[in-house]
């Protein structure tokens, strides 16, 4: 890729411990789990983008006619080109442009956990304990300019209680209750357009730029399934009978609607520096 000169960063390491032992003898047992998967690695822009260079910028602030609040907001966000390959023009005035370049962060740190206990009630009965934690922390990359992006965390939980009756050496019930929950969500983050409540989806259709959050955020997802399960296991010679029944419910809730926060295609960068109606590809 023109302007790198070295490998991209790309980094994923392991690391845990388990631990375990009984807490009353021949009775009562734990065990517990966890690992920390880091993955960090680059983000390179999913298309060419083409932006002002530093000079470019200095000019457009003299152009009659620019609206100052957009110019501002494309001068906070928008980072400037190193190098002038090419030129659009704004209001008459010829403003250099070239290739924006550049890897951002792009990382997912995954954290996973098991505690486990078990009970020895009787020689005919015992008891199963389980919790299980999975965290993925990570970043959504899917904004065009890295100062976008946003946490993009997806946290599972899960617990569950099991009693295991042996009726007799060929016959065992097990009955289980469990419950799981899933939370996975997206901001927009709290990125300011002057005169709107919240940062817009802005394109440039003669730079290939798109300037805003993810176009699909906010959004996310929380699921609370509640399960009660009970298996039978009989033994029959060299053959083996299951049965059994178990009841869900299921509690989900989510948030998306597609460009919530509005679309804005402008062709050029001029259409949107002097304030006109968008005409777009999208319109």
């Amino acid at each position: 890729v023109s302007g790198f000169r070295s490998n991209q960063r790309y980094d994923n390491n392991r690391l845990g411990a388990t631990v375990g032992g009984p807490i009353i003898k021949d009775k009562l047992f734990y065990f517990g789990s966890y690992e920390y998967s880091p993955l960090g690695q680059a983000s390179n822009p999913g298309q060419p983008v083409t932006v002002p260079t530093a000079a470019g910028i200095s000019a457009l602030g003299s152009v009659a006619g620019v609206n100052k609040t957009n110019l501002g907001v494309f001068s906070k966000y928008v980072p400037t080109a190193s190098t002038a390959t090419g030129s659009v023009v704004v209001n008459g005035v010829t403003v250099p442009t070239g290739p924006l370049s550049f890897a951002s962060a792009n990382f997912n740190n995954a954290y996973h956990a098991i505690i486990a206990i078990d009970y020895n009630i009787s020689n005919k009965d015992q008891l199963r304990g389980r919790w299980v934690y999975d965290h993925s922390g990570g970043i959504d990359p899917n904004a065009n300019l890295p100062v976008f992006y946003e946490p993009n965390p997806d946290l599972n939980q899960s617990v569950s209680v099991s009693e295991f009756h042996n009726f007799s050496p060929t016959l065992e019930n097990e009955l289980r209750v469990a419950y799981r929950r899933n939370n996975q969500k997206i901001s927009a983050g709290d990125f300011q357009f002057p005169g709107l409540d919240v940062f817009p989806n802005v394109s440039f259709d003669d730079l290939g730029l798109q300037l805003g959050p993810d176009p699909n955020t906010p959004t996310g997802s929380i699921a609370n399934v509640s399960s009660l399960q009970e298996n039978i296991t009989k033994t029959w010679g060299q053959h083996t009978f299951k049965a059994g029944y178990e009841i869900t419910d299921v509690i989900l809730s989510g948030f998306f609607i597609q460009r919530a926060r509005g679309d804005y295609d402008y062709t050029s960068l001029q259409q949107f520096l002097l304030d006109q109606q968008p005409t777009g590809t999208a319109f």
